[in-house]
C-alpha cells in the first residue's frame, strides 16, 4: 500500500519499498503491543500480522514475475563483502553475552533490549516497568523483538531470531548504501560504499546483537535515497522522509540528532 501511494515513478522502488515496509512493521508492532493485540488468542494476533505480510509479499512477487523481471547476479566485486557478512551472521547465531567485550558482553541487550520482551510476554502486553527506565522509551525495535517472542512462545527461544533480524537489517542497510553510491558515482562507488559499511567493526559488533542501531542506519540511508528521487513529487518524497525519520526516532531517541535533523 505504501508503494502504491508513494513510489510512483521512483527509480529505486524496491529498495525504498523494503525500507517503508520495515518502518511499517515496527510501527504496527509498537502500536499493537501496548494494546495486547500481539498476544490476542495466545499468539493469533502476532501470526495474523505475519500472515498479512506474507500475502502482500507473495502478491508483490507474482506481479514482479509477470512483468518478466529476472534476477541478475551481483557484481563480482560484491563478494568483497562476504568475509564481513560471514562474521556478522556467525556472531548473530552466538549466545548473547558471549562475544564483544567492547559491549560489556552485550549488557544492553541483556538488560533491556531482550529483557523487556521477556517481561512483556509474561505480562501479556507492552507496558512501562517501574524497575526499567528504558521501558518508557518508544521501543520500536523492542516491540519487534516482543513480536518474535510471542511467535516463539518463549523470549529466550526467540533470542537468535532477534539477533538475526537485526543482522538482516544491517545487510539491507548495506544494500541501500550501495544504491546511494551507485546513484552518486556509478556501480563501483556503490560496491565500495557497501563493503566499507558492512565491514566496519562497529556495524559487525552492534549488528550481530539484539540492539536497535541498525534500524537508525537503515532509515537514514533510506531517507538519503528518497532525497535522490527527483521524479517523485516533492510531497511524496517528504512523506517518505518523514516516515523514515519517525521510524528512526522510534527505534532510538538519539536518532533525532543523528537521522531526523540531517534528513530535514
Amino acid at each position: 500500500p505504501l508503494r502504491i501511494a508513494l513510489l510512483k515513478d521512483a527509480d529505486d522502488p524496491l529498495a525504498l519499498q523494503t525500507a517503508l515496509g520495515i518502518a511499517a512493521m515496527l510501527f504496527v508492532d509498537a502500536s499493537f503491543g501496548p494494546l495486547g493485540l500481539l498476544q490476542l488468542g495466545g499468539s493469533i494476533g502476532a501470526w495474523v500480522i505475519v500472515g498479512i505480510g506474507c500475502l502482500l509479499a507473495i502478491a508483490q512477487f507474482i506481479k514482479w514475475l509477470t512483468r518478466g523481471q529476472g534476477m541478475t547476479p551481483p557484481p563480482l566485486l560484491m563478494w568483497a563483502c562476504a568475509p564481513a557478512v560471514a562474521v556478522l551472521l556467525v556472531a548473530a547465531t552466538s549466545a548473547p553475552g558471549w562475544l564483544w567485550s567492547t559491549e560489556f558482553g552485550g549488557y544492553d541487550a541483556l538488560s533491556y533490549h531482550l529483557q523487556l520482551p521477556h517481561e512483556w510476554l509474561a505480562l501479556g502486553s507492552m507496558q512501562p516497568l517501574e524497575h526499567n527506565v528504558y521501558s518508557y522509551l518508544p521501543g520500536y525495535v523492542e516491540a519487534a523483538f516482543y513480536h518474535l517472542a510471542v511467535l516463539k512462545g518463549d523470549a529466550i527461544e526467540a533470542v537468535y531470531a532477534c539477533q538475526l533480524l537485526h543482522a538482516l537489517i544491517a545487510l539491507i542497510t548495506a544494500w541501500l548504501i550501495a544504491r546511494i553510491g551507485r546513484r552518486l558515482d556509478g556501480q563501483m562507488a556503490g560496491i565500495v560504499a557497501a563493503v566499507l559499511m558492512i565491514g566496519t567493526p562497529w556495524v559487525i559488533v552492534t549488528g550481530s546483537l539484539a540492539y536497535n542501531e541498525m534500524v537508525v542506519t537503515l532509515m537514514l540511508a533510506a531517507g538519503m535515497l528518497a532525497e535522490m528521487e527527483q521524479r517523485v513529487p516533492p510531497w511524496r518524497r517528504g512523506a517518505m522522509i518523514g516516515m523514515f525519520a519517525a521510524a528512526a526516532c522510534g527505534a532510538k531517541l538519539t536518532a533525532v540528532g543523528m537521522a531526523a535533523v540531517p534528513l530535514g
